[in-house]
């Protein structure tokens, strides 16, 4: 990934349902940036290459350990509560997406 798009995006759904991580990334325009597969440590390695932006992902209890990794990182990250992650499709991607919609709401979310 170059240097130009992980500086645009501003926003990183994350979901965690998986063995493998499903990344969506929008800038602050809400236009898509980033789609990604990953493993965890692969989530983790690009990650910290990334500047700072905010990351969404569903709260439970592995979604607390990874926050505090990330957030040691330089990133904000939002953990928001199940019902208010709606996915019009049954996809992990979509799942993703959902997250970047959601953390757009600022009473929701709660911020770690």
């Amino acid at each position: 990934m170059n240097s130009t798009t992980m500086n645009s995006v501003a926003l990183i759904g994350i979901d965690l349902s998986k063995p493998s991580f499903h990344l969506y990334g929008q800038n602050k325009h809400g236009k898509m940036m980033l789609r990604e597969k990953v493993t965890r440590n692969e989530m983790f390695t690009l990650l910290n290459d990334f500047p700072p932006c905010k990351i969404a992902m569903e709260s439970c209890t592995e979604s607390q350990w990874i926050a505090r990794r990330l957030f040691v990182m330089g990133h904000e990250v939002k953990l928001i509560e199940p019902p208010y992650v709606k996915s019009s499709n049954t996809n992990d991607f979509a799942d993703a997406m959902a997250l970047c919609e959601a953390a757009r709401y600022p009473s929701k979310p709660q911020t770690v």
